[in-house]
C-alpha cells in the first residue's frame, strides 16, 4: 500500500546520500499524506538502514502520534521530531533532515553563520544561531 509515497521517500533519501548531505545512516526523510480515510499519515525512513540499499518496502508508515501503521523495520529514531513538526506546521508536507559535513563542522565548533546573503536576512531573519549540545533521549516507538 502507498507505493508511490514510499518510492518518493526512498528516491529522496538516496539522492540526499549521493549528494553527500549525510554519511552512513545519518539523517532521515519523511512525507506527510492522507490515507484513504483522510487521516494524516507519514512515510518515514527506517532507523539504521543505509540509503543505497533501501527499498520502498523498507519505508515505515506511522500516524501523527508515531504509531506504526505499516512496515517491518523500526521507524527513524527521530520520528517524534518529524511528527512534532507536522503537528505544528500544517503546511509542511515533507522533511529532509541532513547532516552535511561543513554544516556539522560549523555546529560542532559552536560558530554562528553571519548574515552574508540578502535571502538569508529576508527568509530566515539574519544570522544562523547554534544551539548548545543536548543529548538525544529517544522515546520508544510502538510496534
Amino acid at each position: 500500500m502507498w507505493e508511490s509515497q514510499k518510492q518518493e521517500v526512498v528516491e529522496t533519501a538516496q539522492q540526499m546520500s549521493e549528494k553527500g548531505l549525510v554519511v552512513g545512516t545519518s539523517g532521515n526523510v519523511s512525507l506527510r499524506f492522507k490515507d484513504s480515510d483522510g487521516r494524516n499519515v507519514i512515510a518515514i525512513t527506517p532507523s539504521g538502514l543505509r540509503y543505497d540499499i533501501m527499498r520502498p518496502d523498507d519505508i515505515v508508515i506511522v500516524d501523527l502520534e508515531g504509531q506504526r501503521i505499516e512496515g517491518e523495520l523500526a521507524p527513524s529514531i527521530e520520528t517524534m521530531l518529524h511528527t512534532g513538526i507536522y503537528k505544528m506546521r500544517k503546511k509542511v508536507n515533507a522533511i529532509i533532515h541532513t547532516h552535511p559535513v561543513y554544516g556539522s563542522v560549523i555546529a560542532v565548533a559552536g560558530l554562528e553563520i553571519p548574515a552574508i546573503l540578502d535571502d538569508q536576512v529576508t527568509q530566515i531573519g539574519g544570522e544562523i544561531k547554534v544551539a548548545q549540545y543536548a543529548r538525544f533521549l529517544p522515546r520508544a516507538i510502538a510496534p
